[in-house]
């Protein structure tokens, strides 16, 4: 404390600025970003579920459309789809979590880090903004108007929820795993700012929010 009380008002001021020097704000906008990133990535394994497991698996080409519904898909149709549409779009999509929670919790001030967070969700829509804007109206259209064979199919409302709960449990899981355990923007953080930061009200009436 009396070493804190040294530092010119400035440093002060800097100091209390860092994200983790006010975890519960910057746990939330982890949060907000993370379930950004997992509502993309349950919408690429809905879209997964319903293209690869819930149509059958066919033997030749000619049975895989009936005029605009998918009916069913080869095997090499499913693997190619797997392996080179979904996966990498999985696993990108959880890069980019990583490491825009590593950019946030970097960010110097906690003004920047809310507009930083605004920031990292336009690469997030960067793909659906590509499609609306380069691909052909004939195109979208053909594609609204395709439909895949048992992709209304639901599941039971009890499962539903169960699996939204678990959506819910593993973004509040990892920031705080992340926060506490995997950053490596502080290393050996002992969350030792925030009550010194709190003990000095004059350090916030100077901070901009």
């Amino acid at each position: 404390m009396e070493g804190f009380r040294a530092l010119s008002q400035d440093t002060k001021v800097a100091i209390c600025s860092v994200p983790l020097s006010q975890p519960y704000f910057t746990y939330t906008i982890l949060l907000i970003w993370t379930m950004t990133c997992l509502a993309e990535i349950r919408r690429a394994v809905r879209l997964l579920y319903a293209t690869l497991i819930s149509i059958p698996t066919v033997t030749y080409v000619e049975e895989v459309l009936e005029e605009t519904t998918i009916k069913g898909m080869t095997r090499g149709m499913k693997f190619f789809i797997g392996i080179f549409c979904f996966l990498p779009r999985i696993a990108a999509t959880m890069l980019l979590n990583f490491l825009g929670c590593r950019w946030l919790l970097s960010t110097v001030s906690l003004q920047d880090l809310f507009l930083n967070s605004l920031a990292l969700e336009f690469m997030v829509v960067l793909p659906e903004l590509l499609y609306n804007t380069f691909a052909t109206d004939r195109g979208q259209k053909l594609t609204q108007a395709t439909i895949l064979a048992g992709d209304n199919a639901s599941s039971p409302k009890g499962t539903s929820l169960l699996v939204a709960s678990m959506w819910v449990f593993a973004a509040l899981l990892w920031v705080y795993l992340y926060m506490v355990y995997v950053q490596q923007v502080l290393p050996g953080y002992n969350w030792d700012v925030r009550p010194v930061c709190r003990a000095n009200p004059e350090v916030f009436a100077q901070e901009t929010f």
